[in-house]
């Protein structure tokens, strides 16, 4: 956020109407937060650099409107508010879907939305154009930006919490064809998009909270098959990153209510071992995974309401892998 080449932390503070911004201080610890309002109740939180300045920048999905947040080299003094007409923003999502090198923005509602995501094109100095509305399954809970199908072009990826996952073609000028839906576990809370099994193409995996699973959904070049993995309770999150060093993603989830983070190691091919878990703090409902100490290992961070410490641990009566702090 402040251009000193170590990444530091923003979360959303729906409660209190802002974004916290923790400066790293390049050993994994981090400044006090500092605080920039928002709207009013912020749901979801994206980066980006919106006005290519070289630095990053904040949208937050607020319900009715976003607010987009210009960086003024590390701070956020300001908040320009983008109302989003009769659809709903709960969650967001930045990329440039029509390839003209400008950041654009993609929302999405919650259960009370009509169906729909929304597209509003970049016009490369923090604000944005006309929306465009595209329908896709109700009760959407997840929107992420990506190209699981391999054509180049990022598609936009949505999660519902009674369909699975839906999967909207880019028809390479930054509109959107009919949404695809794919079946997963019930209730997919979270969307990860990342090549799992090396065979060049991105793939999709969800975090699936009412069935206590992961679902992997393999890109097979016309269409995706899908892989069940038992989660040990209901994951919250989920994102993909090269945890062990091996060249190969590995799933990463974060849980609400069983107070853990836990890790799918890649086994190749698509495959996972069942889950090394390690306690977080209360309400770990989100986390992100960065280098956070300058050793040029991913480390992850997670939110939590306490802000209580506890020590890293793990649960190796599930590991089919060995376990490490």
């Amino acid at each position: 956020m402040n251009g000193d080449g170590r990444p530091d932390i923003v979360t959303v503070d729906a409660g209190q109407g802002s974004v916290s911004v923790l400066a790293n201080r390049g050993d994994g610890s981090f400044l006090p937060r500092a605080a920039y309002a928002t709207k009013w109740f912020p749901f979801a939180l994206a980066t980006g650099d919106l006005d290519r300045e070289g630095h990053a920048d904040l949208v937050t999905a607020d319900g009715d409107a976003v607010s987009v947040l210009r960086n003024t080299g590390g701070t956020f003094p300001n908040h320009v508010d983008r109302e989003i007409g009769d659809a709903l923003a709960e969650e967001v999502a930045l990329g440039d879907v029509n390839g003209d090198g400008k950041s654009d923005l993609v929302t999405a509602g919650g259960i009370g939305d009509p169906g729909t995501v929304s597209v509003f094109p970049g016009l490369g100095d923090g604000t944005f154009g006309e929306r465009a509305s595209y329908p896709t399954e109700r009760y959407r809970v997840a929107v992420a930006v990506g190209d699981p199908t391999g054509d180049g072009r990022p598609e936009i990826v949505t999660a519902s919490a009674i369909l699975g996952v839906s999967v909207l073609p880019n028809r390479g000028d930054g509109t959107f064809g009919p949404a695809r839906a794919y079946r997963t576990g019930d209730g997919p809370d979270s969307i990860a998009i990342a090549d799992l099994n090396a065979n060049g193409r991105n793939h999709i995996a969800t975090a699936d909270g009412e069935t206590d699973s992961v679902s992997v959904l393999l890109n097979r070049g016309a269409g995706f098959s899908e892989q069940g993995y038992d989660a040990g309770a209901a994951p919250a999150t989920i994102r993909a990153a090269d945890l062990n060093g091996d060249g190969r993603p590995d799933l990463v989830m974060a849980y609400s209510e069983a107070k853990a983070v836990s890790v799918l190691a890649n086994a190749g091919r698509g495959r996972f071992h069942l889950g090394i878990d390690h306690f977080a703090n209360d309400s770990s409902e989100s986390l992100a995974i960065a280098d956070l100490d300058g050793d040029a290992r991913p480390d992850v961070a997670t939110e939590a309401t306490t802000g209580r410490t506890l020590s890293p641990s793990c649960s190796p009566g599930r590991a089919s892998v060995p376990c490490r702090t």
